[in-house]
């Protein structure tokens, strides 16, 4: 039956490539998940769909969904959920992008913006300069940080035409991390999901506030994502009592767990 290939992402940006058999079964999929992160004690999302792996006969029926070049966002689970913002990966991609300039591929034109003769980039339906563009590319992001815009837009600065990141940008990695971003947003809009300051995406069981980083070992309150300080916050469940953000917000749905 052959093999494809298939990408897991649980640090934001950061992948780990996998390949699977054609015919692969849920038993097949959890030691593959062994083989590569080391256990299953994540819950693992498609496409924005949450894989039950517990379940052989739910998985079956969507395991169609484990395709080819898929990326599969694995989130670890916290025994001790939330809502934050994603400075921490705009961060990371702003940090990234400048190592990016490096490797794409410039000529010295007419920037159709600042009208100087720099080196330029072809984005669209212009050359634009590299200064110009970044100005534009980290205009786009803080959108995104300041909840102006819910995902990460591209515009042609002339046509307006949507540029996609896998069109412009040659790291592959990069472009990740630009769909990390997405995905992450998308996931701590619910209570019991974080991604905490080093680009963790983390998931809580119970949904007490004091939870430690297995990654980067940082305590924290998973509701409003500040360094837990001992002397002032109390580990409860959905707030940890000191101006926590996240107090006021025990509306919010909880995420289905299947």
């Amino acid at each position: 039956m052959g093999i494809f290939n298939i990408t897991f992402n649980g640090v934001a940006g950061k992948t780990i490539s996998a390949q699977l058999q054609h015919d692969f079964k849920l038993a097949d999929f959890i030691a593959k998940i062994k083989e590569v992160i080391g256990d299953d004690a994540y819950r693992f999302v498609v496409n924005g769909k949450q894989l039950n792996h517990e379940d052989e006969s739910i998985f079956n029926a969507q395991k169609s969904i484990i395709s080819n070049n898929v990326t599969i966002y694995y989130i670890k689970r916290m025994v001790g959920g939330s809502q934050k913002d994603i400075s921490g990966i705009i961060d990371l991609i702003k940090l990234d992008y400048k190592l990016n300039l490096m490797f794409m591929e410039t000529t010295e034109k007419e920037c159709a913006f600042c009208l100087g003769t720099e080196s330029c980039l072809t984005f669209c339906c212009n050359p634009i300069c590299v200064e110009c563009f970044s100005r534009h590319f980290e205009r786009c992001l803080e959108q995104v940080r300041s909840l102006e815009m819910t995902k990460l837009i591209i515009p042609c600065l002339n046509c307006k035409k949507i540029i996609l990141p896998e069109k412009f940008f040659p790291s592959g990695e990069f472009i990740n991390l630009l769909l990390s971003l997405e995905t992450g947003k998308a996931l701590v809009n619910n209570i019991d999901c974080q991604i905490c300051t080093c680009g963790t995406f983390l998931k809580n069981e119970a949904l007490y506030s004091q939870q430690t980083c297995d990654t980067c070992n940082r305590v924290f309150c998973f509701f409003c994502n500040r360094d837990w300080d001992e002397t002032a916050m109390k580990n409860d469940q959905f707030t940890c009592h000191q101006n926590c953000e996240y107090e006021n917000k025990l509306t919010f749905e909880m995420v289905p767990m299947q």
